[in-house]
């Protein structure tokens, strides 16, 4: 199993990507990362998380948006996760 921090995906796409199609034994690909395009839709409305699952045009860090989304239920989910390798 491999873990891929938001992190490593938007200061590192292309090196983060590799990794990636390595792991998987797969051949590369060259993706463009200045025109994504969004090609499946999940109903963000009837989750109640208005653009939760939206697609940003240019790959690249974008400040958190947790609270905002989850509201009070954030807090919940302070600290780091086991995940994170950085702890």
């Amino acid at each position: 199993m491999q873990f891929v921090s938001y992190e490593a995906l938007t200061s590192r796409p292309r090196k983060t990507i590799a990794a990636i199609y390595e792991f998987l034994g797969e051949e590369r690909f060259e993706h463009d990362l200045e025109h994504l395009q969004q090609v499946v839709g999940v109903d963000d409305v009837a989750l109640d998380l208005p653009n939760a699952h939206r697609i940003r045009p240019v790959l690249a860090a974008e400040a958190p948006a947790g609270r905002k989304m989850l509201g009070s239920a954030a807090a919940q989910y302070k600290g780091p996760y086991v995940w994170d390798s950085r702890r």
